[in-house]
Protein backbone atom coordinates (compact mmCIF):
# COMPACT_ATOMS: atom_id res chain seq x y z
CA UNK A 1 0.00 0.00 0.00
CA UNK A 2 1.05 3.20 -0.80
CA UNK A 3 1.53 5.83 1.62
CA UNK A 4 2.48 8.78 -0.64
CA UNK A 5 -0.04 10.86 1.03
CA UNK A 6 1.01 14.78 1.71
CA UNK A 7 0.02 14.33 5.34
CA UNK A 8 0.80 12.88 8.47
CA UNK A 9 -1.45 12.24 11.73
CA UNK A 10 -0.30 13.53 14.98
CA UNK A 11 -1.86 11.03 17.86
CA UNK A 12 -1.30 12.87 21.25
CA UNK A 13 -3.66 15.58 23.52
CA UNK A 14 -0.81 17.98 25.31
CA UNK A 15 -0.82 21.31 23.00
CA UNK A 16 2.77 22.39 22.96
CA UNK A 17 3.56 18.47 21.52
CA UNK A 18 0.55 19.57 18.83
CA UNK A 19 2.14 22.98 18.55
CA UNK A 20 5.85 21.72 17.62
CA UNK A 21 4.93 19.08 15.50
CA UNK A 22 2.85 21.66 13.84
CA UNK A 23 5.73 23.54 13.58
CA UNK A 24 8.46 21.06 12.23
CA UNK A 25 5.88 19.83 10.12
CA UNK A 26 5.32 22.86 8.38
CA UNK A 27 9.41 22.99 7.39
CA UNK A 28 8.59 19.36 5.67
CA UNK A 29 6.61 18.44 2.64
CA UNK A 30 3.76 17.64 4.58
CA UNK A 31 0.64 19.18 6.46
CA UNK A 32 -0.34 18.06 9.87
CA UNK A 33 -3.76 16.24 11.07
CA UNK A 34 -4.24 15.97 14.79
CA UNK A 35 -6.44 13.68 16.89
CA UNK A 36 -6.70 13.12 20.40
CA UNK A 37 -6.34 9.46 22.04
CA UNK A 38 -9.58 9.42 22.24
CA UNK A 39 -10.56 10.03 18.94
CA UNK A 40 -11.24 7.10 16.62
CA UNK A 41 -7.50 7.05 15.23
CA UNK A 42 -7.72 3.39 13.86
CA UNK A 43 -10.37 4.67 12.04
CA UNK A 44 -9.21 7.40 10.62
CA UNK A 45 -5.71 5.65 9.67
CA UNK A 46 -7.46 3.08 8.18
CA UNK A 47 -10.04 5.42 5.48
CA UNK A 48 -7.49 8.03 4.85
CA UNK A 49 -3.72 5.92 5.13
CA UNK A 50 -1.34 8.73 6.01
CA UNK A 51 2.26 8.98 5.18
CA UNK A 52 2.70 8.47 8.68
CA UNK A 53 1.76 8.45 12.30
CA UNK A 54 3.55 10.30 15.21
CA UNK A 55 2.27 9.07 18.29
CA UNK A 56 2.83 11.01 21.72
CA UNK A 57 3.85 8.26 24.51
CA UNK A 58 3.20 10.09 27.91
CA UNK A 59 3.29 7.22 30.26
CA UNK A 60 5.26 3.43 30.45
CA UNK A 61 1.67 1.51 29.97
CA UNK A 62 -1.53 3.47 28.70
CA UNK A 63 -3.97 3.53 25.53
CA UNK A 64 -0.57 4.79 23.29
CA UNK A 65 0.62 1.44 23.41
CA UNK A 66 -2.71 0.00 22.48
CA UNK A 67 -3.16 2.16 19.79
CA UNK A 68 0.34 1.37 18.76
CA UNK A 69 -0.52 -2.29 18.92
CA UNK A 70 -3.75 -1.84 17.36
CA UNK A 71 -2.07 0.08 14.37
CA UNK A 72 0.68 -2.27 13.72
CA UNK A 73 -2.07 -5.57 14.01
CA UNK A 74 -4.78 -4.06 11.78
CA UNK A 75 -3.70 -5.13 8.43
CA UNK A 76 -5.06 -2.29 6.72
CA UNK A 77 -2.78 -0.22 8.93
CA UNK A 78 0.08 -2.12 9.58
CA UNK A 79 2.13 -0.93 6.91
CA UNK A 80 1.98 2.75 7.66
CA UNK A 81 5.26 3.90 9.57
CA UNK A 82 4.84 5.01 13.26
CA UNK A 83 7.22 7.17 14.81
CA UNK A 84 6.97 7.06 18.80
CA UNK A 85 7.12 10.49 20.31
CA UNK A 86 8.43 9.89 24.03
CA UNK A 87 10.31 11.41 26.64
CA UNK A 88 10.92 7.96 28.01
CA UNK A 89 13.55 5.46 27.27
CA UNK A 90 11.33 3.18 25.88
CA UNK A 91 13.15 2.70 22.03
CA UNK A 92 13.96 -0.91 22.47
CA UNK A 93 10.09 -2.05 23.45
CA UNK A 94 8.82 0.98 20.91
CA UNK A 95 10.87 -0.74 18.12
CA UNK A 96 9.62 -4.79 19.07
CA UNK A 97 6.39 -3.70 19.21
CA UNK A 98 5.94 -2.03 15.39
CA UNK A 99 7.37 1.48 15.94
CA UNK A 100 9.38 2.38 12.71
CA UNK A 101 11.19 5.35 14.79
CA UNK A 102 11.54 6.66 18.22
CA UNK A 103 11.34 10.54 18.60
CA UNK A 104 13.07 11.50 21.69
CA UNK A 105 11.67 14.89 23.26
CA UNK A 106 12.67 17.42 23.91
CA UNK A 107 12.61 17.11 20.01
CA UNK A 108 14.23 20.02 17.77
CA UNK A 109 13.61 20.38 13.90
CA UNK A 110 16.38 17.86 13.00
CA UNK A 111 15.38 15.08 15.11
CA UNK A 112 12.00 15.39 13.07
CA UNK A 113 13.30 15.88 10.30
CA UNK A 114 15.74 12.21 10.97
CA UNK A 115 12.51 10.52 12.08
CA UNK A 116 11.11 10.99 8.78
CA UNK A 117 13.73 10.39 6.83
CA UNK A 118 14.53 7.07 8.73
CA UNK A 119 11.04 5.83 7.61
CA UNK A 120 11.97 7.00 3.85
CA UNK A 121 9.58 10.39 4.04
CA UNK A 122 10.80 13.13 1.91
CA UNK A 123 12.04 16.28 4.60
CA UNK A 124 12.55 18.79 2.14
CA UNK A 125 9.52 21.14 2.02
CA UNK A 126 7.58 21.29 -1.77
CA UNK A 127 7.53 24.62 -3.55
CA UNK A 128 5.28 26.55 -2.19
CA UNK A 129 5.26 24.92 1.43
CA UNK A 130 5.86 27.66 4.21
Amino acid sequence: MDHAAGWILVVGHDANFQYLMRRYASQSAYRVEFAGLGDDVLLQAEQHQPAAVILALDLAEGPSWDLLKALKTDHRTSSIPVVLCTWLDEDERALAEGASACLHMPAMLYDFQSALAKIGLNVKAAPGVS
